[in-house]
């Protein structure tokens, strides 16, 4: 989602499209978080709600019919629902019960005790005019024209109907029946079945059959506009309905194609529509808000192409695969905004991409505090928090992606949607780094990039010195970090060395400050850029050419281009990097003398020597075709 704040003014640097307007989660971004009293001893199965209201005006009548199954036996259960509106009465199998209204919350007390496991139902009906503080529950106007719409998250479902407003609880399909003026259109979450009217109000039923959390309910009325178009989704057509102000006809019809662009990019990338069995929709709402991914229909104010394209993304990344707790909402946001930077490339290419990086770069690193990780959820504004949960955590993806590479990535995020529990259920930060680490291969660990970008501040500055002597270019990579609780950012480090003619980037694999590389380069040099397409999250590098630099005070050997073993000498350990395409099946640790100490398979990033006493002594790696690379290692 995306909502009007002013935290941020150094956002409207930005020169994309992506970044014509800069947003958050709810207009009062100050505001304390109120979080779920509903008891956990019932898991929410279905929805059945009947609303009915007039647009523009502040007030609801509802029944809302929940089917609940029993975790552990009791003889109560404890819906959350704001204190201001009225519960005319409870029934439970046709009979009245009683209930008590804790603060912000609906105790219904049952007559007996109903044993765990069992399926069950229970009826609310309520009314009353949601606060006017929040907008979770939102009348206005346009062109003079009347419209409700509603906005819950993170906890605001609460405020318009009785629910578990639990981000951990989704229902496995929902019911809404809307009640309204005749001359008014009614919109919600999955298929329109029915619309019909006595004359005076007019009545839709709208069914969702895929497991949907409280706050992505919704529903809108106004004069709207309707047009119905086609999508594609794994190769069947499927619906894609806008419901848009008749006075925004024009802008509507201009923009809205590019949604269809960043859907077929979106299903290419990140496996098939969650909800291809139903349908996509926008609806309009009042301008300032933004956008909010209601499941299977998007609420955005405006028709432009970035924020089509953040809200679409959330269909997969915070609707099909929802974050567990708001702690981890950067998995929602993050993934939403990284989709504006894939629809970007895309559309306007790879420059685009790297000036969208560049731009980010600047915003997150306005401030060196605070983490992506939401470790503060007291507050809508902490919670999505711009610079971090949405800008730096589209970065980390950003980072994800350049040290998996794009095949590897893109597997990754779609085995991540298709996990069991996760798929149509919940995940967690430590769930997108089992994925991402099974991307980069057997043995791969990321708890340190996690710890670093993830869970801790800051960010890294690279002082890059370098030096040609014949065809052998030297490289020495210092590091910086802009806050102490990270002591040093591990990661490859992409260098473009720029000749008159030809230019090559090489990867190197950067281990501790100070590490000294060399490398084959068979033209001279002229200039020397670091990071050239903005992978790495940093600010102010600075490269310098360093005459000092020669072959005797290089330690890290360059092998192939894309392959280092380093460092040299070294105490405990090396370190093996693999970023060619060359695949290395064994590896043999020597004596100079040819006998073998170890053996390791292919895919052994780190050699413990530690043990061995100090002298040399020789790496083999023998790749697929029996080519053998024999290297001289020092052991202090």
């Amino acid at each position: 989602m995306k909502l009007l704040i002013q935290l941020y003014i150094a956002l409207l640097l930005h020169t994309t499209l992506m970044a014509q307007t800069i947003q958050c989660k709810q207009n009062n971004t100050n505001n304390l978080v109120q979080k779920s009293i509903a008891s956990q001893n019932y898991d929410v199965k279905y929805y059945r709600c009947i609303w009915e209201n007039t647009p523009n005006v502040r007030y609801i009548k509802g029944v809302v019919s929940t089917t609940f199954k029993m975790i552990t036996s009791g003889s109560s259960i404890t819906f959350d629902l704001i204190s201001s509106l009225t519960v005319d009465s409870v029934k439970y199998h046709g009979i009245s019960q009683t209930f008590s209204r804790p603060t912000n919350g609906l105790l219904i007390n049952f007559a007996t005790s109903i044993a765990a496991g069992t399926l069950d139902s229970v009826t609310v009906y309520y009314q009353g005019a949601p606060p006017t503080t929040e907008g979770y529950f939102a009348t206005g106007t346009h062109s003079g024209a009347p419209i409700t719409y509603t906005l819950s998250e993170p906890y605001g479902a609460r405020y318009w109907w009785p629910c578990k407003d639990d981000v951990g609880d989704k229902a496995d399909s929902i019911e809404m029946i809307l009640k309204y003026p005749i001359a008014f259109t009614g919109v919600a979450n999955g298929v329109l079945l029915s619309e019909t009217n006595d004359g005076i109000t007019k009545t839709s039923l709208w069914k969702h059959r895929k497991p949907i959390v409280a706050y992505l309910v919704a529903f809108a009325i106004s004069n709207y506009t309707k047009d119905v178009r086609s999508l594609t989704s794994n190769g069947t057509a499927m619906p894609f309905i806008n419901y848009y102000y008749p006075e925004s006809a024009a802008t509507y019809n201009n923009s809205v194609a590019s949604l269809t662009n960043a859907f077929n990019i979106f299903e290419q990338k990140f496996g098939a529509y969650p909800y291809n069995n139903e349908l996509y929709m926008q609806t309009q709402i009042q301008q300032g808000v933004g956008g909010m991914e209601h499941q299977t229909n998007s609420f955005i104010d405006s028709w432009g192409a970035g924020l089509g394209a953040h809200e679409l993304m959330h269909q997969w990344f915070g609707d099909k695969a929802t974050c567990n707790t708001w702690k981890d909402i950067w998995l929602n946001e993050g993934f939403a905004s990284y989709g504006e930077v894939v629809y970007t490339e895309a559309t306007s290419g790879v420059n685009a991409r790297i000036n969208e990086m560049k731009n980010r770069a600047l915003s997150i690193n306005n401030s060196t505090t605070g983490t992506v990780y939401r470790y503060d959820t007291t507050t809508v504004g902490s919670i999505f928090n711009y610079r971090l949960s949405y800008l730096k955590g589209s970065y980390v993806l950003h980072m994800l992606r350049w040290q998996l590479g794009d095949a590897a990535y893109y597997q990754a995020c779609k085995n991540y949607l298709n996990a069991p529990g996760i798929s149509y259920g919940f995940a967690t930060t430590d769930s997108l780094k089992k994925y991402m680490e099974q991307g980069l291969g057997t043995g791969a660990n990321l708890t340190k990039f996690f710890n670093d970008w993830v869970y801790n501040q800051g960010y890294p500055t690279y002082n890059i010195k370098w030096n040609q002597v014949g065809n052998t270019v030297l490289v020495k990579a210092d590091q910086t970090t802009s806050n102490s609780s990270v002591a040093f950012y591990e990661m490859p480090i992409p260098i473009r060395f720029v000749g008159a003619t030809k230019d090559t980037t090489i990867v190197f694999k950067h281990s501790s400050s100070g590490q000294l590389f060399n490398t084959t380069i068979g033209f001279v040099v002229n200039s020397v850029e670091f990071d050239p397409e903005a992978w790495i999250l940093t600010k102010n590098n600075f490269v310098v050419q360093d005459p000092s630099l020669s072959v005797t005070n290089v330690t890290n050997i360059v092998i192939d281009n894309n392959i280092t073993l380093g460092p040299i000498p070294s105490k405990n350990s090396v370190t093996i990097y693999n970023k060619s395409t060359r695949i290395i099946k064994t590896i043999l640790l020597q004596s100079i003398t040819g006998s073998t100490l170890a053996q390791y398979s292919g895919n052994t990033t780190v050699i413990n020597i530690s043990k061995l006493a100090a002298g040399k002594y020789v790496v083999k790696l023998i790749d697929t075709n029996k080519k053998i690379i024999v290297k001289t290692l020092v052991k202090q």
